[in-house]
Parts: C-alpha cells; structure tokens; sequence
C-alpha cells in the first residue's frame, strides 16, 4: 500500500494523501467542473453514485473507475509534471507551495506540508469543520461544495481565465465582451482584455455562439473559437465577416475573421465567453449577451468592471439605424428618439473613443490637465469634467455627466447630448454659448442633480415695451421643481461665453435684471423689465388654462412658458 506523505495512513483511505490541507476529492477535480458527492453507493461497491460509472452494477466495482485525477501543471511552460494535484504539493508548478498558495492559513513545515494534529483520516484537524476529526463523515472538511470560492484568488480569474490561486498557472487579465455591431452584411464581434496591467496568455479566452436560440442552453454550442494570440492589458480582438468593410477600427486588435462565428441576425442569438467549449459551456459560461436587434451596434458602458453570466440590458447602450424616422410615428411611438445613439457615430466614431471597433476602456473619462485621461467621451460614457474646458466643433456626448468643483463647462455652438444623469456640483457651471443646445434622452422622470448652474442664450429681439415676449425655461430654481422669474431670468446684453465673468459690471455676463414698478422697462445697466406685465398661460387648480399674474417671483411649473413685455 502506498503513502505518499509517510504519515501511516495509506492513501486509499487517506483524505489528504500529500498532506498540503486541501482534500483529495476537491484536488483530484477541477475547480470549475467539481462534482460533489452524493451520498449515495446503491451497488455497495465502496464509490460514491455521484463519481461511479455503473451505479447500479456489482459490488466489486467492475466497471467503474471514479474520478480522472486533474494534472493542472501537466502542460505548464514552466513547472510541468505528471503528478496529479492530489499527490503534487505545488499544483501549479509555479515554485509556492499549495498549503500557502489555498490561503488556508495552516501552519506548515516549509516543504509544502501542513502540520499539527491528524485524525485517523490522515486530515489536518484545522482543516476539518470545527477543527476536530469527524473521521469520514465529511471528506472534504471545513470547505462546501463551491470550490470557486473556498481558495484564495488574488487575480479574481477563477471564473474566467483562470483558476483558484494554487492552480493558476499564469497572471491573467479579465476578458468582457465590449460591442457587437451588426448593420446590412457587417459583422463584428469585440472583446476586451479590461485589466490595465495584466495580459492573457494565448488559447485562455473561449468564445461561444448559440445561433438563433435564446434562454438557458444544455447542449453544445454552434460554433466555438479559442482566441490563439496573447492580449495586452487593454487589447481587443474583434472577429468579422468575409462582407466587412469597415475600415475605422482601432490598428492595435487583433482582428480574426470567422464567417461561423458572426452569422448573427434575427435577434434570438447569444454569445457567451466561457472556461471551456462543449457541452457545459453554457453552464460554466462568465460572461453572455443576447437576443440583440438587428441593424445595431450594442457598446457596453464603461461602468461595466466584470464580466456578467447573466445578460443585463442596462449594461448596454443599443446604437440604430439612423434611416429610423424619429417623426414617423407607427403604433404609439416614433421609430425612434431624434437624439438616440447612432450607428454612424460607430462608423465615424473618434479614434480614442469606446465606439470605435477594437477599442474599449472600462471607468470614467476626466477632463483634467488638458485631455481627456480615458478615453474621448461617446454615448457609452461616464464623462467628469474637473477643469475649466470649452468645447468646440463637434457635438459632446456623454451617457453620464459631472461638471466638479468650480469649473466651467462651455459648449461652443455645439450641441450638448447626455443619455442619463446630469450632475452640475455646487459652484460648477454650463454654459451653452451661441445657439448650442443641451439634450437628454432618457425616459421617466428628470435626472439632473447638484446645485450649480446652467447658462442658456434666449435671445428676444423685440424691444418694444408695449409689445409681449414669449419664453419657456429651460432651466428651474435651485433647489427646487420649480422656478420664478427673477431666479433663473438674467440680463443677455452680453452674450454668454467662456470666458466672460458673472457679476453686475457693465462687461459681465448674466447680470441680475432690476424688476421695477410701474408699467414701463427701461434699457441700463443692468437692463430694467416691469414686474407687472410678466404672466403664464396655464390650468389654474385644474380648471380651464388662463392667464396667471406672477409677477418677478411667482412660482411657475416647468411645464410653463411666462409672457413679459421687454425694455426699449
């Protein structure tokens, strides 16, 4: 009878042959595909049902074999052997013992043995649930039946590329599906190595396509591909179609054409990246999107920082058709928002942005120091500004955005589109200079937060006093849902801009108007505008819409425009 760690307990009937304090039924399988016991041995040949291949045959086991011990360091570059892990005291090959590596904390003797107190089990007691032999009643200790989690996992790759720390053989990145873009006969499938230091090595990354099939999978997959090359921290690999014929993709992906793999339409596909291809692919799949539209480009967001087995919709951003006619309405809704996320902004899209094919960054992008510190901002994107910035010559786009500090955000004849949150930070300002605009695209209630300000040029150009006005605001009073004149209303005379300072001056921006008595306005500095004829048209307590005085303070909905006669 053989023991391999000479500790009198032959290894048939030793729980932990190497004595490393990692029991044998959790080292002799994989961690990922481990199979727990059943309890069961209905031919009483001595194998639990769970791990026998004739359950139900002779009492002498013929026939059946139980588990194929795992070998993880047997194709190791560095480290190989024909141990198996069970009787390996270093799984992995890589020089650190597994009794250190398993972040058990058992005390050992330096040589890859734990010590202290063994039961007739041949188990270290600390290793046992309550630090106590309980002989073998449970063979696997202290630890349940999810080996995901019972070992250290410095990396956080066990579920992706690697594995538990003890049997990971290489230091590796995270790999996330990023964009899937397919418009007319234009295939592109993305993934992103998301970790900014490490790489994943070669033949790691498994990609898998269910075609036209949706929900949970219990047979193998259509098609199947190992990514064979090396990706750097931050690198993509995209996989396209013989039809493609885009050409704005980042040159740093590796580009790789599958026709199989890409032959997605139809909306009732999935993709999903997983440890292994096969039939349990699905099962042991870390990351997955589906049932995507046709005629789309689908971008993650940048506040996606882990792959996700269940697919999430808000995980993404869908870009459309632009041919869709945002005024025609079909049942009850246009075709689309006339500011929805484009496919031309993929096709166009900035040679830094998380749009363009081959290129994903995961986190905010900051304006600071002069640049952008992530990424140029897109629909995809959590966008901060921390310095004073103007924009100029092409729209800004953000998914989400903050203006911090006391810094200014001007927006220079260009229009302003936020997806989501709008966050101006107390003492932040925008200003929208010229004719630029600012647009949100959401559904549902109002997401703007902070308590700094936002400057709109609305420029009336009848200066008459005995003539009305007509004005909405696009903007409330701070701290509340709604707004009064005297509050949002400032003196134009000098066009709002980037650089032009708020205050009372005769070259300031946005003075304060002076409300005055009587029935005349007045031009001055700042200009005068009579309180008396300032009015909104709207339902009063829900009757029959009117006129409404409101004077410089009344409170008006945001719903409502105001009527006012201006100064000569």
């Amino acid at each position: 009878m053989y023991d391999f760690d000479n500790d009198g307990i032959a290894n048939h009937i030793d729980l932990d042959a190497d004595n490393d304090g990692i029991p044998d039924n959790i080292e002799g399988q994989s961690t990922i595909d481990y199979v727990a016991l059943s309890g069961n041995d209905a031919d009483n040949d001595g194998l639990d049902d769970a791990y026998d291949a004739t359950p139900n045959g002779n009492a002498n086991g013929l026939g059946s074999l139980g588990l194929a011990p795992v070998n993880t360091d047997a194709s190791a570059a560095v480290g190989s052997d024909t141990t198996p892990d069970y009787l390996d005291l270093d799984s992995d090959g890589d020089g650190l013992f597994d009794v250190v590596e398993s972040g058990a904390g058992l005390p050992n003797d330096g040589n890859g043995t734990s010590t202290g107190t063994f039961g007739a089990n041949g188990l270290n007691d600390l290793a046992e649930t309550g630090d106590t032999d309980l002989g073998y009643t449970d063979i696997n200790g202290e630890y349940d039946n999810t080996q995901t989690d019972n070992f250290d996992d410095n990396d956080q790759d066990v579920l992706t590329v690697g594995d538990v720390d003890y049997r990971d053989i290489t230091d590796d990145g995270i790999p996330m599906i990023t964009q899937v873009y397919q418009f007319d006969a234009e295939r592109w499938i993305e993934i992103t190595n998301i970790h900014p230091t490490k790489s994943i090595a070669a033949n790691l990354i498994n990609i898998q396509l269910y075609k036209d099939k949706t929900g949970v999978q219990t047979t193998a997959p259509d098609v199947t591909h190992t990514v064979t090359s090396a990706l750097a921290p931050g690198q993509s690999v995209i996989f396209g179609n013989s039809n493609n014929t885009l050409t704005n993709i980042n040159s740093n992906a590796i580009a790789v054409k599958n026709n199989d793999l890409t032959d997605i339409s139809g909306a009732n596909d999935i993709i999903t990246l997983s440890k292994v291809n096969g039939v349990s692919s699905y099962e042991n799949r870390y990351d997955i999107i589906e049932s995507f539209k046709d005629k789309t480009s689908y971008v993650r967001i940048d506040e996606t920082l882990q792959p996700n087995v269940n697919y999430t919709e808000s995980e993404w951003v869908v870009f459309v058709d632009d041919a869709l006619d945002p005024y025609n309405f079909l049942i009850d809704s246009a075709e689309r928002h006339p500011h929805d996320p484009l496919i031309s902004e993929i096709e166009s899209s900035n040679s830094d942005a998380n749009t363009l094919l081959g290129l994903h960054r995961i986190e905010k992008t900051t304006r600071t120091s002069g640049n952008w510190n992530n990424g140029y901002p897109d629909r995809s994107r959590y966008v901060s500004v921390n310095e004073n910035y103007e924009h100029q010559n092409e729209r800004l786009s953000a998914r989400k955005l903050e203006i911090l500090g006391s810094n200014i955000l001007a927006i220079d004849n260009q229009l302003l589109v936020v997806t989501n949150n709008l966050n101006i930070t107390t003492n932040a300002e925008i200003r929208l200079v010229g004719k630029s605009q600012f647009v949100q695209t959401h559904t549902g209630v109002a997401d703007i937060t902070g308590n700094g300000k936002m400057y709109v040029e609305q420029n009336s150009e009848l200066a008459n006093i005995y003539r009305y006005n007509y004005m909405s605001s696009p903007v409330r009073t701070v701290d509340l849902q709604t707004y009064s004149i005297e509050s949002v209303l400032k003196d134009g005379t000098n066009p709002v801009s980037f650089a032009g300072i708020v205050g009372q001056g005769a070259s300031n921006i946005a003075r304060d108007i002076n409300f005055v008595g009587g029935y005349d306005g007045s031009t001055g500095t700042p200009i005068n505008i009579a309180d008396y004829w300032i009015y909104t048209f709207a339902s009063t307590r829900g009757q029959r819409s009117n006129y409404e005085h409101k004077y410089k303070s009344g409170t008006i909905a945001p719903t409502d425009g105001y009527i006012f006669k201006g100064p000569k």
